[in-house]
Order: structure tokens, then C-alpha cells, then sequence
């Protein structure tokens, strides 16, 4: 049953708040033990934290907790990674503290993260832990690397003004994640933000600043300081592929992912599709936007780090597939609405629904796109060439004075 080991267990409960709700995931869908790894038998019984919703065996998940937050009033079953990140409301806002995590944990990630195996796969689709996602993002994308190679140009890249791109710059900052307490108008990482929007927009002018970029790059500072966040920004945006929803040179040719979308959505839900279309909501308008945020505008936060996690491991293809997988999975509700109903279905329920059923819609996003992994070496070798090409200005020729000179990024 769900008992603690009597030896383990608290004398007195913790009190643990929370921001957001679990993903609670299906017994079958995990054999190990989320921290040990040891595989479940019948003696060996799998748990579930309340706290973050993976499984873990008894000897992991031994402490009583109470998450008033959640609901729950009383003591219940709390896995160690839980109760050890004693900053975890900061953690659902990405500032919980890796030193208080088991350094097996630790260890585990940081090999895993050197290594492009199926394990690694496996763990990110269970969901990196969150005093643990600022470093594993940093790992998978090599940006501490770049950073090194790299000193001091975003300081310069972030003083430089800006006359095109800086009026929707400001336009789109205070409605980006307006309710968070980082970010909408006054909050603590707007100018970081500005800061990474109009560096990236004097980096790469040819490209500038598009709608949908703010959202990522907050996106990336909630869970690291403002420089690291901007050279992930840079390699989402080029080396995962996401300047094909931001381009509009008609030299490009069109979206291959939005016709990748189109493409799949035809094959494995044709009725839907026809349907759709003939009340006059073509489902790649709501795919674009989706897709154009990674997700992060209008899904539920827990569920939207579980997809980037799985996204920086695999690549764009996997948020096509989840796209996919949503209207596929939820077409039995949309077959049965027209225009004016199915707009509004799609557009404020489809949110709710993708958080009820995230975990069948995530198995089937997995599915279709199981064969569809990049090979990260040449992943990083494109994008080391592309930075190199960007660059002008190499570092060892600039001038002390200016590569220090730029914005104070200390303070975010």
C-alpha cells in the first residue's frame, strides 16, 4: 500500500507550497524509479509524489507532506526531490536551488546530458526535474560553450540601439506572460528581456524580431541569467529550426513544418480536416500559433516544460507531432461544433483539454514522431558555423572596453 518505511518517516509534516498543478503520470507508462532507477516489481511497488506527479519507489518517496496549494490538507506522499528543493515555489519560475538536490541526481543528469543515448530520451520525456532544467537545457544546447567562445559580444549586441525593431519590441514585452510576476509591464525581467529581444534583432537583422519570440526568450529567462538564456534563444530560433515560423522571405519557400502539419493532420484525421475547413476554421491557423510559441501562450506551464524538455532532446518535428496529436486526439469534440462554436472551442477550451488528457496525447506525439531525431553533433556544428558567420566582430579582435561595455546583467 502507500505506506512510508517506518524508519523514514517525518514526526512532523512539512508544510510544501506549490504553483502548479502535477502531471500525474500513468503507471504504465514507467518501470524505474524516478531518482534510484531501480525497476518495480511486485515486492518493489511504484509510488506517486503528490507534489510533481512521476512515480518512485517507497525508500524515495518515504516523507509526508502537506500542499495546501494543491488541496491537500493533510500529510501525503512526497518523493525526496520534492521535499530536499525546499525552494520549490521558486522553482515553478525557475530559481529553485541545485545544491539542495541528492548529487546522484545530480551526476545522473550530467552524463546522461553528455551522451545523446535512449536513456536520455526516456528521462526528458518523464520530465527533467525543475531545480535541474537550467542546467540540462544549458548542457543539451552547449551554451556554456558558446558563451566562452563568444565573451562579451551579447553585452555589445544588447547596448546597441535599434530604430527598426525596437517600436514592437515594446509593443509585445508587457503583453508577454502579462500575470507573471517576471515579466508583463513592470516586472523584475523586462529589461532583460528588451535586452535579449534587441540583441538578437542587431545579431541577426536579416531576421530582427518577430511576434512569438518574446514568449520564448521569457520562456528561457525564468529558468537562467540573461546572457546563457540569450545563446539558447539563438539556437532555438536557428539550430532547432524555429526561423521557418519567423521568416518571410518568400526565397524560403514555404513552412516544411506547417506543411508537415497540414500533411499529417490529412493522413490521420481526414474527416476532421474536411470538416474544418468546410465551416471555415482551417486548423493550421491554430497550429501556427502554437507552434510559433512552442506552446508557451495559452497551455498550462507544468505541461509546457514537459514539451521543451522532449524538444531540446529531439527537435521541432515533436512539437508538429504534438500539434497533430491534438486535434486527432480531441476530433470527436470538434467534429461536433460549427464556425462560431469551434473557433471558440479551439482557440479558450482546447488548453483545458490538452491538460486532462496531456499524457495519452503526449504518448501518441511520441509515436508519430519516434523515428524523427537529429544528430545533435551536427546540430552543433551548423549552429557553431552560423554564430561564427553572424559574428564579425571575432573576440579576440575587440577591444577590452568594448566587450565589457553594454548592459548591467547582473541584476536578472
Amino acid at each position: 500500500g502507500d505506506y512510508a518505511s517506518p524508519q523514514r518517516k517525518s514526526a512532523t509534516p512539512i508544510v510544501l507550497p506549490y504553483l502548479t498543478t502535477p502531471h500525474w503520470l500513468p503507471d504504465e507508462v514507467v518501470n524505474g524509479c524516478y531518482i534510484c532507477d531501480r525497476e518495480f516489481t511486485f515486492l518493489l511497488r511504484k509510488h506517486h509524489c503528490r507534489s510533481c506527479g512521476k512515480i518512485y519507489c517507497d525508500d524515495c518517496s518515504s516523507s509526508r507532506v502537506v500542499l495546501p496549494k494543491l488541496g491537500y490538507t493533510t500529510a501525503v506522499r512526497c518523493c525526496d526531490i520534492c521535499v530536499k528543493d525546499t525552494a520549490i515555489e521558486d522553482s515553478a519560475i525557475g530559481t529553485s536551488s541545485l545544491g539542495l538536490l541528492p548529487i546522484e541526481v545530480i551526476t545522473q543528469w550530467t552524463k546522461l546530458c553528455s551522451e545523446d543515448t535512449q536513456e536520455l530520451h526516456k528521462k526528458a520525456v518523464l520530465g527533467i526535474p525543475d531545480a535541474l532544467r537550467p542546467m540540462v537545457w544549458s548542457a543539451l544546447t552547449d551554451a556554456e560553450e558558446t558563451i566562452n567562445k563568444n565573451n562579451g559580444l551579447y553585452r555589445v549586441y544588447a547596448a546597441m540601439p535599434n530604430e527598426v525593431f525596437a517600436p514592437p519590441i515594446a509593443l509585445d514585452i508587457p503583453r508577454t506572460f502579462p500575470y507573471h510576476p517576471k515579466f508583463g509591464k513592470d516586472g523584475s525581467h523586462v529589461p532583460a528581456l528588451e535586452n535579449i529581444l534587441t540583441a538578437y534583432s542587431n545579431f541577426n537583422p536579416t531576421l530582427g524580431y518577430c511576434q512569438g519570440m518574446s514568449f520564448i526568450a521569457a520562456m528561457l529567462l525564468m529558468h537562467m541569467e540573461e546572457e546563457k538564456a540569450f545563446w539558447i534563444f539563438v539556437q532555438v530560433i536557428k539550430a532547432y529550426h524555429m526561423d521557418s515560423f519567423f521568416s518571410d522571405n518568400p526565397e524560403r519557400g514555404p513552412n516544411p513544418y506547417l506543411q508537415m502539419f497540414r500533411k499529417n493532420l490529412e493522413a490521420q484525421a481526414p474527416a476532421l480536416v474536411a470538416h474544418m475547413e468546410n465551416e471555415g476554421c482551417d486548423p493550421q491557423i491554430f497550429a501556427v500559433q502554437w507552434l510559433r510559441t512552442l506552446f508557451a501562450l495559452d497551455f498550462e506551464m507544468s505541461r509546457v516544460l514537459r514539451l521543451w524538455d522532449i524538444f531540446f532532446v529531439r527537435n521541432l518535428k515533436f512539437m508538429v507531432a504534438f500539434a497533430v496529436a491534438i486535434f486527432v486526439f480531441g476530433q470527436k469534440e470538434i467534429m461536433a461544433l460549427h464556425h462560431a462554436d469551434m473557433l471558440m472551442y479551439v482557440k479558450k477550451k482546447i488548453p483545458f483539454f490538452v491538460s486532462t488528457y496531456f499524457e495519452p496525447i503526449l504518448l501518441m506525439a511520441l509515436k508519430a514522431s519516434k523515428d524523427d531525431k537529429e544528430d545533435r553533433a551536427k546540430r552543433k556544428l551548423s549552429f557553431s558555423r552560423f554564430v561564427e558567420e553572424k559574428n564579425l566582430r571575432s573576440p579576440g579582435s575587440m577591444s577590452p572596453d568594448l566587450r565589457s561595455s553594454g548592459p548591467d546583467l547582473r541584476s536578472s
